[in-house]
């Protein structure tokens, strides 16, 4: 059976799969409900071998085109996960009003810009395209009315600014 949801009906099922018919929603539900959204609204492109970094192409955000990268090996003063928020057309961070995990965009060291450039460089496994391709693709098809051109040139990513 091939079923189509809406964003609010696709949630409201997972949900109803994940919890008790009669408990009542909680803070920590709300919580989990948030989490589900928020995985929904990326799709992710990869993990870096050696610091474990997810990157991941945001779904529907419009004009302002970039990717984000979690530094999943660390976290912040409060706990968060760090995120970065970086450009495809030009190797800077992107300006970002809204954030799921910190209250900044996270400033990569030199071994994250080194690795992050790397893995973006290296074919997908089983694939004859590189990350970096199957990141505008995905990009692509999702914020169609913001596409990239499939052929942008990859930015020396080991230039991000340090400050």
């Amino acid at each position: 059976m091939n079923r189509q949801y809406t964003e609010t009906a696709l949630l409201e099922e997972v949900y109803n799969s994940i919890k008790p018919k009669e408990q009542i929603w909680s803070e920590v539900d709300i919580q989990r409900l948030l989490g589900i959204k928020c995985i929904l609204s990326e799709a992710r492109i990869g993990i870096t071998s050696k610091l474990k970094m997810r990157i991941s192409v945001g779904l529907n955000v419009g004009a302002n085109k970039h990717f984000y990268v979690s530094i999943l090996s660390e976290r912040d003063s409060e706990g968060n996960i760090p995120i970065s928020y970086i450009k495809f057309e030009s190797a800077s961070y992107a300006e970002i009003n809204y954030t799921y995990y910190s209250e900044k965009n996270h400033k990569m060291s030199a071994d994250q810009k080194r690795e992050l450039d790397r893995f973006l460089r290296e074919k997908v496994n089983g694939f004859d395209v590189t990350n970096w391709e199957f990141a505008i693709a995905v990009w692509n098809s999702n914020n169609p009315d913001w596409e990239l051109d499939p052929n942008l040139i990859q930015p020396d990513y080991n230039n991000l600014p340090l400050e």
